[in-house]
């Protein structure tokens, strides 16, 4: 396991490259400053966890996730990835994307993180997935606020959406 807390350099662990990583744990406001587009965190090649927490990452555009063939959950706690916290844009430039990791059952996203991405939303290949939680029920968030959702090869779901944009997934079994 590796965990990043507020005295590590965003840059190390996004260069960290080991194979014996599992769990990848982000503390909270880190990476504000890390400007490139995307976070490539493929150098984790057996990762079976990633945990970012709160207001991490604000300036990065493309969220991707592809082929990650061990990835089991991924968990975004609330304000990352938006420059807007608390509230929303609508930046189509910037796109959130998990595709192709077969053994992926879950994707847990707190309130108003993603909430200025008006780019794709993209979910693909994800044969386990059988839970989406994003934002709260109940509460008011701005998760992924003015995006176009597709979601490809995930049959049998209930979908429970409030007005706030939030939004719960489950899989019929």
């Amino acid at each position: 396991m590796v965990s990043v807390s507020e005295d590590d350099s965003c840059m190390e662990f996004l260069f960290y490259q080991s194979e014996a990583v599992t769990d990848l744990v982000i503390s909270n406001n880190l990476c504000n400053d890390y400007t490139a587009s995307m976070i490539d965190f493929t150098h984790y090649t057996n990762l079976e966890s990633l945990e970012i927490g709160d207001s991490n990452f604000q300036h990065v555009s493309e969220f991707v996730i592809d082929g990650f063939d061990e990835l089991k959950s991924l968990k975004i706690g609330i304000n990352s990835f938006t420059r807007s916290i608390n509230s929303y844009g609508d930046d189509t430039s910037r796109s959130f994307s998990v595709l192709n990791c077969d053994k992926l059952e879950s994707i847990e996203i707190g309130l108003s993180s993603f909430g200025d991405y008006a780019g794709l939303f993209e979910l693909k290949n994800l044969p386990k997935l059988s839970t989406i939680k994003i934002g709260e029920i109940g509460s008011y968030s701005y998760n992924f606020y003015d995006s176009s959702f597709v979601i490809k090869g995930i049959i049998d779901v209930i979908l429970l959406m409030n007005r706030s944009s939030s939004f719960e997934f489950y899989r019929i079994r």
